[in-house]
């Protein structure tokens, strides 16, 4: 609707007759009024927020950023995930020094056991003699364990970032905490290979992980955010067999499998042959066997956060980038060592080791493409 011009009041000069002040400033008012510009809109509102951090946070978009609030990019910040209503999980020095120390333990045990496979048996397995095939079993369970080094890493990120609650971020730390769990189950069992250096070295670092997960995760829950739960699993159960396109059909594909490898490993008997390799099973083999079954179940779940975020698209984002370098470098590894193996004549040509070798090197090529073409 047009606006009809508003007449404008000239100030008339200035008199010294009766009433002289009253007209003056009446007709001032009347050009004060009357030339005024009329007020924009309300959708026009020139201090609304244009970015998605003063939208969250309810600061302008002037405000000078927090770290809590508006965390860096190189801290692995989703641009697609929505942070709204997420409240700051406070883990004190948890997060600054526990998960940074997790991390390089984590790292170095896996760098030692699969660079140096005999040395690292000889330390943690007293008084027993190594074949090849114990190598190559110590060789897959120091690969298994790559994932969580990056896991790790990202919790602490998100951590310092102040997004830990959201569901990506608890999904990792509940894997940890799977993985922290079994390895202890293990070591509960590994009755004959009982010795203080396995306890100080495999088992402090597995206590320590899965007591940190443990609070990670009671510090989500007191924080007023929902910790993992039956109907969570539920949900996520669901999740994994609707995938939404087709990249995320694989990684369902692929969670699965890793998810069967890891039961199947775990559960390993030793009343029974073993079903990949020539030589009996023994002490060794069985708790090799089982430590990669627990690591595996854990690493099912990491990628099961990656299919999640496939999803959507958001497989090349930089946490879950991560993730699948980690999940390709152990599943690329565990193929190599599995096609050593093969080529000396160690493991066994049955369809049990061809379709191990399948998953691994399907995992490595779906993970490893997709962190390659991932924005960098």
């Amino acid at each position: 609707m047009l606006l009809a011009p508003a007449p404008i009041t000239r100030r008339q000069p200035a008199s010294t007759g009766t009433g002289a002040c009253s007209s003056r400033f009446l007709s001032t008012q009347i050009l004060t009024r009357t030339s005024r510009r009329p007020c924009k809109p309300v959708c026009f509102r020139e201090n609304a927020p244009d970015r998605i951090e003063d939208a969250t946070t309810g600061r302008s978009s002037n405000a000078v950023p927090s770290g809590a609030a508006t965390p860096p990019r190189s801290y692995g910040m989703e641009p697609m995930v929505s942070t709204a209503g997420l409240r700051t999980v406070n883990l004190g020095p948890v997060a600054s020094v526990m998960y940074p120390i997790l991390t390089y333990a984590t790292f170095v045990s896996a760098a030692a056991a699969i660079l140096a496979p005999n040395a690292v048996g000889m330390f943690v397995f007293r008084n027993t003699a190594l074949t090849t095939v114990h190598k190559m079993m110590i060789m897959c369970a120091g690969a298994a364990i790559i994932p969580s080094i990056f896991a790790k890493r990202q919790i602490k990120r998100a951590a310092d970032s102040g997004i830990l609650a959201s569901p990506t971020y608890k999904q990792m730390v509940s894997a940890c905490l799977l993985n922290g769990v079994l390895g202890l189950v293990v070591l509960s069992q590994a009755v004959s290979l009982r010795n203080p250096l396995l306890a100080a070295s495999v088992g402090g670092i597995t206590a320590l992980a899965t007591l940190t997960a443990s609070y990670t995760l009671m510090k989500i829950r007191e924080s007023g955010q929902l910790a993992p739960s039956a109907s969570g699993m539920l949900g996520g159960l669901m999740s994994l067999l609707t995938p939404t396109n087709v990249t995320a059909a694989a990684y369902s594909i692929a969670t699965v499998a890793l998810a069967v490898v890891g039961v199947m490993m775990f559960t390993a008997d030793p009343s029974t042959p073993s079903m990949l390799f020539i030589m009996p099973k023994d002490p060794v083999q069985v708790f090799c066997s089982r430590i990669i079954g627990g690591a595996t179940l854990a690493n099912s779940v990491l990628l099961f956060t990656v299919k999640q975020a496939a999803d959507d698209g958001r497989q090349g984002s930089p946490t879950f980038r991560n993730i699948n370098a980690g999940i390709a470098s152990y599943a690329a590894i565990t193929a190599g060592v599995l096609g050593y193996g093969l080529a000396t004549g160690w493991a066994k040509s049955v369809p049990p080791f061809w379709g191990l070798c399948g998953v691994m090197v399907t995992t490595a090529l779906l993970s490893g493409f997709n962190w390659v073409t991932a924005p960098k």
